[in-house]
Parts: structure tokens; C-alpha cells; sequence
């Protein structure tokens, strides 16, 4: 039987002194015992490392996996029920829409029709030589003033021609779907 001997380096295990000695198989087995000791190497704590990160990525996969399911539903919700939404909203936009055109074209038809008026009224007052403005006329309401001398003559009237006035029916329908303006008719 094979004498146990104290652990030895791989080279004292080949040495030539021991091949007088042991028989071949003993020292093969010998041999064979020290480089599994020197391979021997303690992974335990490279394990424990690596199954920490293999736990922390799977964790992080999992969340993924419910961020994509969420954002799944929400295309899901968006495509199937909020989109439909904004479409019918859209479209009573447009009816809106229209009615705020007609009443810009009514503002605009006003103004212009108001500006007209505010001119016959300048020629009208130059004509007649009074040179009163509407303030001039409010004047006296709201302030003292002192009184001026009455002219003693006055001028012949020039004839009076009525401007063309609007009509909010024109502009304004039950069902507002395209104002057409006819700005031929007269009051």
C-alpha cells in the first residue's frame, strides 16, 4: 500500500527519487491529486455576483415586459376610444368654425357698412356748414360750456340718400353652412 505523504508541489510529484520509490500508478494518482488542488478554484463568490445580476436583469426585464404592456393599452385606449373622440370633436369644430367665419363676415360687413355712415355723416355736416361732430352734440350734456351766438341764416339741405344697411338674417341661419352676404338689398 501506497505510504500518504504530506502534499507536495506537482514537481516534488515527478521528481525521480519518488519513481525508485512509489510504483507508477501511485504516482499518477498523486500527480493526479495535486493539479486538482492547484485547478481547484472557489467560483462562490463570482457565483453570487453573477446570480445578483442575473436576478437585478431579470427584475428589470419584468418591468420592461409591463412598460410595454402598458403602452400596449394605452395605444389600444388611444386607437379605439380617444381618437374616435377627437374626430367627432373635430367635427363639431368645424361647425363652430363656420359660425365664427359668418359672424367675421357679419363684423366686417358692419364696419364697412358704419364706416359709409360715419362718412355721409362727415359730408353731411361739411355740407351744411355746422361742423358738429356727435361730440360736439353730447358736449353740452356732460360739460358747462358757454353758449355761442346762433348763426341767422341757414344753408339749403342737400337731399338725403339712405346707405345700404345690413340685415343680420343675411348672416345668421338656423343652420349656419356658408354666409352669402347680398349686400344689393336696401332698408
Amino acid at each position: 500500500m501506497a505510504t500518504v505523504r504530506p502534499r507536495t508541489s506537482v514537481v516534488e510529484a515527478a521528481s525521480p527519487t519518488d519513481q525508485a520509490v512509489d510504483p507508477p500508478e501511485a504516482m499518477l494518482k498523486r500527480l493526479a491529486q495535486c493539479l486538482a488542488e492547484a485547478l481547484r478554484v472557489d467560483t462562490s463568490t463570482e457565483r453570487k455576483g453573477m446570480e445578483e445580476a442575473i436576478d437585478d436583469l431579470l427584475i428589470r426585464l419584468d418591468e420592461y415586459a409591463c412598460l410595454v404592456d402598458m403602452v400596449r393599452s394605452d395605444n389600444q385606449f388611444c386607437l379605439h376610444k380617444a381618437l374616435p373622440n377627437i374626430i367627432s370633436q373635430a367635427k363639431e369644430m368645424d361647425n363652430i368654425y363656420r359660425k365664427v367665419d359668418a359672424l367675421e363676415a357679419f363684423m366686417d360687413q358692419a364696419k364697412g357698412q358704419l364706416d359709409a355712415l360715419e362718412h355721409q355723416l362727415t359730408i353731411a355736416e361739411s355740407a351744411s356748414g355746422t361742423g358738429k361732430s356727435i361730440r360736439d352734440v353730447l358736449k353740452p350734456l356732460f360739460f358747462k360750456s358757454t353758449p355761442t351766438p346762433a348763426k341767422k341764416t341757414l344753408p339749403q339741405t342737400p337731399s338725403y340718400e339712405a346707405p345700404q344697411i345690413f340685415h343680420a338674417s343675411e348672416f345668421f341661419h338656423k343652420s349656419v353652412e356658408s354666409p352669402a352676404p347680398d349686400s344689393t338689398k336696401t332698408t
